[in-house]
């Protein structure tokens, strides 16, 4: 079934572009080929100049009845330039494969992907950004609450993050599946690959589970996974990986520690780096802080930044002012690239009630987003109750 799906994406593409002068592909779940009923497939879609595309993606937009497209599209603009502006684009851009269409199109797509691959300290940013994101957004989802079998601690969010932060420190493996680079990650680290892929599948089948009973309003019980491989690998990978990493991103020592406590439960011996990147220290610091008044001031400092705002809207001790302004500032609100973003300050336990229902009324809202708002006003309101 996926693969059927992949090649009909891809075909659609390729025709599409060849027609209209651009190129694209495939990056998500369904190339990791762990596509679920309610997974998005995402494309990525370039068009190096305005006047070369006179059609409309109706025809890659409608060739799934089952799974909403969603659609990123780079239109007369360097490709590089796009990729470094926020996250999604830089993973749409990043993880990117199959490229096909338009042959001067693709090969640009492919120039920019090895610049990327050699841009380390972009890279080791956004190791530090998909780890801190699952781990601050999981702390605001627990077992049994909506979608907990993809959100939560024992979700597949965190096996999809450590597949992210693997590719990233080592491109080689970049467009294998999920349970490709676990094999390739239990046999760096002498763990076994059979209990890690068996462990990450029970998680996976939760998940699936957890999604048909949404989709056909039942409610079959869900086992909660065990967690006795993810955490030893994880740790594995993330001890071997902090050095690289102290030495690509500019980090003050204390918040890596902070970090690797955070993500671990214990503080690595890190070594001190030469020079500090303000914008990843920044990124960092709202992800491990809990002190208001300092994530009001990175807030203030970095509310341009998708980088900082995204792990600020991660963080369950940000205020709902910061929360508020960073949803709602340059009416990003309704911006496919902000939508991760919104998703976030949806689950997060500070946000006001006031929020919640300004999300809820925005336009063609996607149902994940809708949930998460919805689930997080039903709790407030049993709060208040009580």
């Amino acid at each position: 079934m996926n693969s059927q799906l992949l090649s009909t994406v891809l075909s659609t593409i390729k025709v599409e572009g060849i027609k209209n002068s651009f190129a694209g592909g495939i990056w998500g779940s369904l190339i990791r080929n762990e596509i679920t009923a309610l997974s998005d497939i995402d494309v990525l879609c370039f068009i190096p100049t305005e006047d070369s595309y006179f059609g409309n993606f109706s025809q890659i937009q409608n060739i799934s009845s089952s799974h909403r497209i969603d659609i990123l599209a780079c239109v007369n603009t360097d490709l590089l330039d796009f990729a470094l502006v926020n996250g999604l684009n830089f993973h749409a851009v990043f993880f990117l494969r199959e490229v096909v269409g338009e042959s001067l199109a693709v090969n640009s797509i492919i120039h920019t992907q090895r610049k990327l691959h050699s841009m380390n300290g972009v890279r080791a940013r956004e190791i530090l950004n998909v780890l801190s994101s699952y781990c601050g957004l999981a702390s605001s989802v627990s077992y049994g609450d909506k979608r907990w079998a993809k959100f939560s601690f024992y979700g597949t969010n965190r096996w999809v993050r450590l597949i992210q932060a693997a590719q990233l420190r080592f491109p080689e493996i970049l467009g294998q599946s999920t349970g490709q680079v676990l094999v390739y990650l239990a046999e760096r680290y002498a763990v076994n690959s059979k209990e890690v892929i068996r462990e990450w599948k029970a998680c996976l089948e939760a998940r699936k589970l957890q999604e048909a009973n949404l989709l056909n309003g039942t409610n079959q019980s869900i086992d909660m996974p065990h967690d006795n491989y993810w955490t030893p690998l994880a740790s594995l990978f993330i001890q071997d990986i902090i050095p690289w990493i102290q030495c690509n991103a500019g980090v003050p020592v204390e918040i890596l520690k902070e970090f690797s406590y955070r993500l671990l439960g214990s503080r690595l011996n890190i070594p001190s780096c030469n020079s500090i990147c303000q914008s990843t220290t920044n990124m960092l610091t709202a992800f491990v802080s809990k002190d208001k008044s300092i994530l009001e001031r990175i807030a203030v400092e970095s509310i341009n930044d998708w980088w900082v705002c995204s792990t600020l809207a991660a963080n369950p001790h940000t205020p709902s002012q910061v929360l508020e302004r960073i949803l709602f500032s340059n009416s990003k609100i309704n911006k496919l690239t902000w939508q991760t973003i919104r998703l976030y300050v949806a689950k997060n336990p500070n946000t006001s009630t006031e929020t919640l229902e300004c999300i809820l009324n925005t336009p063609n809202l996607r149902e994940q987003d809708y949930e998460a708002a919805m689930f997080n006003l039903e709790c407030k309101k049993d709060i208040k109750m009580r």
